[in-house]
């Protein structure tokens, strides 16, 4: 019996660069439940699969505030990366 998985989509400030990317993309697809994680760095979002009955969108969006603070060494004087911003999508 398979699950029906279900997408969020969780904004993200902070990155700058494909390292970043990756980085976001490893923490969040380390959940256990999730079964894609793709970071688009343009639109500053991160869209997930994942199986509900096993990862939440609090766990997902967790990942995404861990690793935003070390993404990137990449100083812009902007100050800390915000909070990630999460909807579920339809």
């Amino acid at each position: 019996m398979s699950s029906a998985l279900e997408t969020a989509t969780i904004g993200i400030e902070g990155m700058h660069c494909a390292s970043c990317v990756a980085r976001i993309e490893k923490q969040i697809s380390s959940i256990p439940g999730v079964s894609e994680a793709l970071v688009n760095l343009t639109s500053e979002q991160a869209t997930v699969s994942y199986d509900p009955r096993v990862a939440s969108v609090s766990q997902l969006e967790a990942a995404v505030s861990r690793a935003v603070p070390r993404a990137c060494s990449f100083d812009t004087g902007r100050g800390s990366a915000g909070a990630p911003r999460a909807r579920p999508s339809a």
